[in-house]
């Protein structure tokens, strides 16, 4: 019996895993020098099967750049911000730099005007230099894009997406800058055909400024339709153009295609080139009619516009497909000739390729310890902007709160509230600020209290300085009281340590642990107790007792000498002199 419920049990369990429907997607990315596409295969029911990913901006297309600007990087709409103001921190082109020696990246950037500050590494390969002491390869930039690429796709999926299909083409001038400028040499000669009398719309600078902006909108236009009117007003001299974008044939598309084994690993061995060639062609217009009809019914033309995309064999020729809506008649219609329309023609070819591994030179990957270290910085900065993108949301949610709390106060104070009483308007006060007068003392206590803890400080270290001169300068105060004094000086500046430790620990929204209040308190008890120490005065200098008349005049006549002796002793000094003198 216990070996039937465990085989049951274990069948149960691989059904389960049987049936379990995986809810990764796949989306693929056009990417281009200047702009990317994200296009997501839609899982759900109901849904597009594929669909164009939006930006945050609402938008089908985004900017391929990266941006870093005070040590913040900024992709995509971000950086786009900020090309105007910081040309040498905004880096494009990207695209174009990967797998190429840093000479050619170098003239590259030059030809383009690209400001960037170009460096060569290792390998030989470029390397953008972000700041003095930063640098990233092409790879690391170009893989920050697609990593923007991948989150735009599973957010607009809102599911895993862990397959990507990043087209190839073989030129990557069609497209971006390089079109639009053939574009608009080739609208500038169809207006110097209009216009005759060998004028050169070249020539004048504003015309073809107003030609590439309307050539660019063009574009935009017909990344999304197979077709959009080009129309300038007045482009020269009171003359305006227009012209139809269907006249143009479209380029030459060409994609490689790589085959998914079973177990989703991309599969060298089976890898095609699918050239697809388009072009707009003159075909008879025709009508149908019915005649000898038995019941009357209006004719019925072909839809230029319709077309049969389904695709044939390799080397099939695709055209539209003709509209045959045959009414109630019993008689063959009849072809009239009409004159002749355009049509789309498509031709699909596919050729096989051979895929070898070969690397060299700048191509060479990088190294198992240079993808790591790239890894982990890219995760780094993954991190910092999630948390810069979670403070920026978090701010927008306290702002919307403030504006509906508002708006609920001032809806009382002037519907419900216009007939209240001043004892309800007394009540309603007391109660906002009971809720706000703690936010707003903290509000003001995140200034004041690191101003008065920077006052303290500085007043403390004068304060000692000057009891180091109280030595010299003010021998006579008491030494206790000054020794009391610098004892109560260290202990205040503990005090101060541990409270600014313990704050440091507190969060914003918690009552401070102490107040600038208290710490001007105290300064005040050291200042006063200091003041009444340096105000004790100087002691006055002890003085002489006076001396008796009877006493001095017996010393001074026992210091008196008899006028004989002091004769004699005179005359013995002249009598030298002059032996003295006689000697010189």
């Amino acid at each position: 019996m216990r070996n039937m419920l465990f085989r049951f049990g274990v069948s149960l369990s691989l059904l389960s895993l049987l049936l379990f429907k995986s809810e990764s997607a796949v989306s693929s990315i056009d990417l281009g020098s200047e702009w990317l596409k994200v296009a997501v295969v839609n899982l759900k029911p109901g849904q597009i099967p594929i669909t164009i990913a939006i930006n945050e901006m609402s938008k089908r297309k985004s900017p391929a750049l990266v941006a870093f600007q005070s040590e913040t990087r900024l992709l995509a709409e971000e950086a786009a911000g900020i090309v105007a103001r910081y040309p040498d921190k905004v880096f494009s082109n990207l695209r174009d730099m990967v797998g190429k020696p840093y000479r050619d990246v170098k003239r590259f950037a030059d030809a383009m005007d690209l400001p960037f500050d170009v460096v060569e590494d290792f390998r030989g390969a470029a390397m953008i230099r972000v700041s003095d002491d930063v640098s990233y390869s092409v790879e690391e930039l170009l893989g920050m894009i697609l990593k923007y690429a991948a989150n735009l796709a599973e957010f607009h999926s809102k599911t895993m997406v862990k397959d990507m299909v990043k087209d190839v083409r073989w030129d990557s001038g069609l497209g971006g800058q390089n079109m639009e400028l053939r574009l608009v040499e080739y609208f500038a000669d169809e207006f110097n055909k209009q216009v005759g009398n060998g004028v050169d719309v070249r020539k004048y600078p504003k015309a073809m400024a107003k030609l590439k902006k309307q050539v660019k909108r063009t574009k935009e236009i017909l990344s999304a339709n197979t077709a959009a009117p080009i129309s300038v007003e007045s482009l020269h001299d009171d003359r305006d153009f227009r012209y139809s974008s269907r006249n143009l044939s479209s380029p030459i598309k060409t994609n490689l295609h790589f085959s998914l084994s079973r177990s989703g690993i991309l599969s060298l061995d089976q890898a095609e080139a699918a050239f697809q060639v388009t072009e707009w062609i003159e075909v008879p217009k025709r009508n149908l009619t019915v005649e000898n009809s038995t019941i009357a019914s209006s004719n019925v033309s072909v839809d230029p516009g319709a077309e049969n995309t389904s695709e044939q064999n390799s080397n099939s020729l695709e055209s539209d497909g003709e509209i045959s809506n045959a009414s109630n008649s019993t008689t063959e219609p009849n072809t009239v000739d009409l004159g002749t329309e355009k049509k789309l023609k498509k031709m699909t070819f596919r050729i096989p390729l051979k895929i070898v591994e070969k690397t060299m030179g700048p191509g060479i990957p990088l190294s198992k310890e240079s993808l790591l270290n790239a890894k982990s910085k890219l995760e780094a900065l993954d991190k910092k902007d999630a948390e810069r993108r979670r403070t920026a949301e978090l701010k927008n949610n306290l702002e919307e709160y403030i504006y509906a709390t508002k708006e609920k106060v001032q809806e009382w104070l002037y519907t419900d509230g216009e007939d209240a009483t001043a004892t309800e308007f007394q009540e309603r006060l007391n109660l906002l600020k009971a809720a706000t007068d703690p936010i707003f003392f903290r509000f003001k206590e995140l200034t004041a209290r690191p101003e008065a803890v920077k006052f303290a400080r500085r007043y403390l270290t004068e304060l000692q300085q000057t009891i180091r001169g109280w030595e010299k300068d003010k021998p006579w105060l008491p030494k206790d009281k000054v020794e009391e004094l610098s004892i109560n000086i260290d202990k205040f500046k503990t005090w101060l340590d541990e409270k600014e430790a313990e704050q440091q620990k507190m969060s914003g929204f918690s009552m401070p642990v102490f107040t600038s209040k208290e710490v001007y308190e105290k300064v005040t008890g050291v200042q006063n107790k200091a003041d009444s120490i340096k105000k004790i005065p100087k002691p006055k200098p002890k003085t002489e007792k006076p001396i008796n008349n009877a006493e001095t005049e017996k010393d001074t006549s026992g210091d008196e000498k008899p006028a004989e002796e002091s004769d004699s002793s005179k005359n013995e000094e002249d009598k030298v002199e002059p032996e003295m003198h006689e000697e010189l």
